[in-house]
């Protein structure tokens, strides 16, 4: 998974279990933040990432990545979420807890953190 689909993947999983707006995610590895808006329902994703200039959209949980153009998948376990990457073919997950999303890529073996 790229740094790049990492950032939106927490984006959208910090909307969907806070569900409340967010404009942006502080990457803590790239120590700044990246902006991000659109809509973020459990029925809807439609996001536009300015870092990329691109959207990121679908119905979960079967999202398309326009940057990569490549699908990947989104699904909420309850706790925590899953998902796969088609443009890497790996496997990731991701949890909320306070402000902080932890996303584990098991295609790099390491789990990288957010902040909303």
């Amino acid at each position: 998974m790229t740094d790049d689909l990492r950032r939106a993947v927490a984006y959208i999983v910090a909307r969907l279990a806070r569900s409340q707006d967010v404009s942006a995610v502080y990457d803590t590895t790239a120590g700044r933040y990246f902006q991000f808006s659109g809509e973020v329902t459990s029925s809807r994703v439609d996001v536009y990432d300015y870092s990329r200039g691109c959207h990121l959209d679908g119905t979960p949980p079967s999202l398309f990545d326009g940057g990569a153009g490549a699908f990947l998948d989104l699904m909420d376990r309850g706790s925590k979420f899953e998902g796969y990457d088609y443009e890497t073919g790996a496997f990731y997950e991701a949890a909320v807890s306070g402000s902080t999303v932890s996303v584990y890529d098991f295609g790099t073996g390491s789990e990288f953190e957010y902040s909303v």
